[in-house]
């Protein structure tokens, strides 16, 4: 089977920031695998610090490209981490201009911070 939900995770409480994810998978032979997955954990919808005064748009989302173009309704600073938290690329943005991020293929995390607002997004470049 593919798409299933193993299990669901709440993570209500843990503060924003890299986590490790460790599974264990057995089967009825006692053989077993243990796969691990680097995770960040970002603020997200209503209890994310300035919600609904700093606006980010990535476009595309997913991106089928590695150019991927950033709007933001606020002048900040754009981070691009990877999912274990790593800070891949940092720089200014204005309202007035699109950033232009370019990015391998993967999955990343998106921070937008203005003052001390912040708005962070999910961006998948395929």
């Amino acid at each position: 089977m593919t798409g299933d939900t193993l299990e669901t995770w709440d993570t209500h409480g843990l503060l924003p920031g890299a986590y490790i994810l460790k599974m264990t998978l057995a089967n009825s032979y006692g053989d077993s695998i243990e796969p691990t997955k680097g995770v960040y954990l970002g603020l997200v919808g209503a209890n994310e610090v300035g919600a609904g005064v700093v606006r980010v748009e990535l476009l595309p989302n997913p991106a089928r490209s590695g150019a991927v173009r950033l709007r933001s309704s606020s002048p900040g600073r754009v981070t691009v981490l990877d999912v274990s938290g790593r800070v891949l690329q940092s720089a200014a943005c204005h309202p007035t201009a699109e950033t232009v991020l370019s990015l391998r293929a993967g999955v990343y995390i998106v921070r937008l911070t203005a003052g001390h607002h912040t708005r962070t997004r999910k961006l998948v470049v395929q």
